[in-house]
């Protein structure tokens, strides 16, 4: 037989002893309802065990002969009359099933809550570890695929760290159990009923592995499945704009067909090696009672002896099916432990360096002196940066599209690093302050406005849970949203759609401001705020705008130019480098490079005489 994939391949073994030790520590912090679990497992293994005697010993009661019966059976059984005898088997069989039945449902609840419990810890922080994640990771992943791991690979990972595990540990020890009776009873049986394992193992190696890579491939096909679905109902307005439906419908169907048939792939290979376990098993039942009824008939064993033989052995064939069942079952999860683990391998490129302090409140001195930064992809946003904002200043950036507007604000909250130079705020280099003090003080607001789907209440205080409802309403006011949002259903609790798409673009970005203003930080960063609003919006909004955020540092990409006059300095990048700063108005006169952009911006901000100054 030709075994290409082996169950557990020594690299697959190693991965899969990878999975555990990763996970135990999340695993041991259950040990006591473990340990109560076991105890479960312990009864339910005494109750199996136990089953077939009571009957054992009423048959051979009924069957045997005196002098029989004095060799079979317990001394203090031989007096009892055969109406006391029926009862008492009754009654024990009950006790038995009884007992059974209580151990197997608190070892299942146990279990349960177990894995429930282990996977909340393994979701939780593998969610916190994505969102620590850099950009450049998620620019290169699909949300989908990354939603597929956080869901259904840790539930599958579950069942392979808690109940996969008590499964293996019951099924082991009853076996264990059983084949030391049935060797004390007949030896011959138990070799017979011990014959079929090897053929067992070889199912096991030759479905186990086959199956466990058509899990994966399963799982990478309900990921691309799931990202298709995401990205084309976030985008539902442009596919039903386009009249698109059919087409994007289509396009999800064919990634939905082939995680069809991966999946039906991995469900016949687990069909397959179900089948073949049942069929050896019979097999092995039935040499076993064969041979049984010959002892039988020679006087070697007694009728109650083969009814303990033939239930054992049908016993044990149960849990080994189940032991195989679980080994496959593991052999699936590892492959969902392995597409988390992956994720978790990924160090956070930007994270606290060693000794790095928390920072004080910061006045809001901005500098970047020689700093450049390349993407992953080799190409050059920022070439030797040298710039310095004021404490305080108001400070416009403008430029063509790829310019390196957005690149060089997003230094200023470390969400990139400079390839080369230095970028300080008071002085002092941004990696000597802890992310969460750094960011906690910069305010950063995009040009497509992020709202939950959440209450308004709960999207202003995403930025600072501990302001008072005082704080709350204040900033509301002062950037305009108080009025539109007493309107809303149910005011401040009413739930906004996702992104918040149930409010108009000028209401989305009020509340993002709203927002901003009430985090408080010294620095603020706007990028392109005004995108999507129209002509009347805008105004009322930018002229709001510096009054918001008084007394703050604030950077402003901009690429309408109706409110720059009023800021402090405009600076303008081109190709990734400053070409000019200065006051709107000397722009305006002496940079071709603004010039030309305040024409092609949608409403230049400037009068005929202005422009010929």
């Amino acid at each position: 037989m030709n075994v290409r994939l082996p169950l557990f391949r020594r690299d697959q073994l190693a991965a899969a002893l990878r999975v555990y030790r990763t996970f135990a520590p999340d695993v041991r912090k259950e040990r006591g309802r473990l340990l109560l679990a076991l105890l479960a497992v312990l009864g339910g293994i005494g109750a199996v065990l136990a089953n077939p005697w009571p009957v054992k010993f009423l048959i051979d009661s009924l069957t045997l002969d005196a002098e029989a019966r004095a060799r079979h059976l317990p001394a203090w059984l031989l007096d009892v009359s055969p109406a006391a005898f029926i009862a008492g088997t009754a009654l024990a069989v009950l006790a038995i099933s009884l007992l059974g039945a209580g151990c197997h449902s608190a070892q299942a609840i146990l279990s349960a809550t177990v894995g429930q419990r282990v996977a909340y810890r393994i979701r939780r922080r593998l969610y916190g570890h994505l969102l620590r994640l850099p950009l450049s990771f998620h620019e290169t992943s699909r949300a989908g695929d990354l939603l597929m791991r956080v869901t259904g690979d840790v539930q599958a990972l579950k069942e392979m760290l808690v109940p996969s595990v008590l499964d293996l540990a019951e099924h082991g020890a009853l076996l264990l159990g059983m084949v030391v009776v049935l060797l004390l009873y007949s030896p011959p049986l138990a070799g017979i009923a011990l014959a079929v394992v090897p053929l067992l193992a070889l199912a096991t190696v030759r479905f186990g592995g086959r199956l466990r890579a058509a899990v994966r491939e399963t799982r990478r096909r309900e990921g691309e499945t799931a990202a298709v679905a995401g990205e084309t109902l976030s985008s539902v307005a442009v596919v039903q704009a386009f009249g698109q439906e059919e087409y994007a419908a289509e396009i999800f169907a064919s990634r939905n067909r082939k995680s069809l048939k991966s999946g039906i792939k991995a469900t016949r290979l687990e069909a397959g090696l179900e089948r073949v376990v049942e069929v050896v098993t019979g097999v092995g039942t039935a040499a076993v009672l064969a041979f049984g009824a010959r002892e039988v008939l020679q006087g070697r064993l007694t009728g109650g002896d083969l009814f303990v033989v033939v239930a054992y052995v049908r016993s044990f064939y149960r849990p080994l099916r189940q032991a195989v069942r679980s080994l496959a079952r593991v052999a699936k999860a590892s492959a969902c432990g392995e597409r988390i683990l992956e994720v978790l391998a990924r160090e956070p490129e930007i994270r606290d360096l060693p000794g790095a302090e928390p920072a004080p409140r910061l006045r809001g001195e901005i500098r970047f002196e020689g700093v450049s930064l390349v993407y992953p992809n080799g190409r050059r946003a920022l070439d030797a940066i040298h710039l310095a904002v004021a404490a305080g200043e108001k400070v416009a950036v403008v430029g063509p599209s790829g310019s390196g507007k957005s690149s060089l604000v997003s230094l200023i909250p470390r969400l990139r690093e400079p390839s080369e130079g230095v970028v300080r705020v008071d002085g002092r280099d941004l990696r000597q302050l802890t992310l969460e003090s750094l960011r906690s003080q910069v305010t950063l607001v995009l040009q497509e406005s992020v709202l939950f789907g959440m209450t308004v209440r709960e999207n202003l205080l995403f930025g600072r849970p501990e302001a008072t409802p005082e704080e709350m309403l204040a900033a509301a006011r002062r950037a305009g949203a108080h009025g539109f949002v007493g309107r809303l259903p149910h005011g401040f609790e009413t739930r906004l759609g996702e992104r918040g798409a149930t409010l108009s673009g000028g209401e989305r970005q009020r509340l993002a401001l709203a927002r901003a203003a009430l985090r408080d930080a010294p620095i603020v960063v706007l990028d392109e705020p005004f995108t999507g609003l129209d002509a009347a919006t805008e105004e009322a909004v930018s002229r709001d705008l510096l009054a918001l955020f008084e007394g703050r540092t604030l950077l402003l990409i901009a690429h309408r130019f109706a409110g720059l006059p009023a800021f402090d300095r405009v600076v303008v990048l081109d190709g990734g480098r400053v070409v000019a700063e200065g006051k709107h108005a000397d722009l305006l006169r002496d940079s071709d490079v603004y010039r030309s952009l305040a024409i092609a911006s949608e409403r230049p901000a400037l009068d005929p005489a202005g422009a010929q100054a």
